[in-house]
């Protein structure tokens, strides 16, 4: 309905609010009535919000996205590094472990918006994976986005979610050579409450001072057991790829959208042009296209994964 309030719940920065919850709330009872003598009030507690429907179709160069929902969305584009298959089963209820399963995997890499390393530290990368089971909070999964910076075909730097003492859900970076964790100036985690969309924003300091012209491998591994502990069984893991890494050069992309964040109004149709350079196939051999995530679509419609014939 479009009178129910827009946007969902913030699972990173705002875990911890409960005035957030609150905003979304409507509760009351639903009476059965079984005749005389025989009636129950059952309570029920709802966080509705109204939703867009965005989609996204390509022809040629040009995407196509429209919204035939009732809420205004914006379309957030990354570089579509891969796709990974439906392949972990789901666990029985009960079993206190979330069976998860990577779906789409991208990045994008944003120089320092002051240039001068005052309100940010650096140059950053946005780390992005969505499942196709959503989750109820961030702290329900850790995905860890292992990166090789120096092309050696070791990780360098383990990249991951967790939930701080506040009960924020945030970014942690490892160095793999000391063994160190960063917890400082870092970002929370851009997810939301009820959502399969993982957005880890890093410093490119963090990462040992990468640029855009760095080569990067990176591959991805998710845990949803209860102990959030990524040294669970393989059986409670997932990776993607496979085997090997995903590779690619931020300032040599394959493709590369008109735009970042493109507003959909609801009823809307909208034009995203895409750019192909077939030459930053050696560079960028995992480019595969553009990954858009929705921020407003409903649950396992939340992204759209446009990939392009190299």
């Amino acid at each position: 309905s479009a009178l129910l309030p827009a946007g969902g719940v913030d699972g990173g920065a705002g875990g911890n609010s409960a005035t957030a919850l609150t905003a979304l709330e409507q509760d009351g009872y639903v009476t059965i009535d079984g005749g005389p003598n025989n009636k129950v009030a059952l309570p029920y507690l709802l966080l509705p919000r109204k939703g867009s429907l965005a989609t996204a179709t390509r022809s040629g160069s040009l995407v196509s996205l429209s919204n035939t929902g009732v809420a205004t969305t914006t379309a957030s584009a990354f570089t579509l590094m891969g796709v990974d298959a439906l392949d972990t089963a789901p666990t029985s209820p009960g079993s206190r472990i979330f069976a998860v399963d990577l779906k789409e995997l991208g990045y994008r890499y944003t120089p320092d918006p002051d240039g001068a390393g005052t309100t940010f530290l650096s140059d950053y990368v946005e780390l992005v994976a969505t499942l196709y089971r959503p989750v109820t909070t961030p702290r329900q999964v850790t995905i860890q986005f292992e990166i090789d910076t120096n092309g050696d075909g070791t990780p360098d730097y383990l990249v991951f979610n967790g939930n701080a003492t506040t009960n924020q859900n945030v970014v942690f970076v490892t160095n793999v050579a000391t063994g160190a964790t960063t917890t400082t100036n870092l970002f929370f985690t851009v997810a939301d409450f009820n959502s399969g969309r993982f957005i880890l924003p890093v410093y490119t300091a963090n990462l040992g001072g990468i640029t855009a012209a760095t080569r990067l491998n990176v591959r991805v591994v998710a845990d949803g057991s209860d102990d959030f502990n990524l040294g669970d069984p393989e059986n409670l893991l997932d990776r993607a790829p496979e085997s090997g890494f995903y590779t690619v050069t931020p300032n040599a992309p394959v493709v590369t959208p008109s735009a970042l964040s493109t507003l959909i109004e609801s009823g809307a149709t909208v034009s995203l042009p895409l750019a192909i350079n077939k030459n930053n196939r050696t560079a960028s051999p995992s480019d595969r296209g553009v990954l858009l995530l929705y921020g407003d679509n409903p649950l396992n419609l939340e992204s759209s994964a446009i990939q392009v014939i190299r």
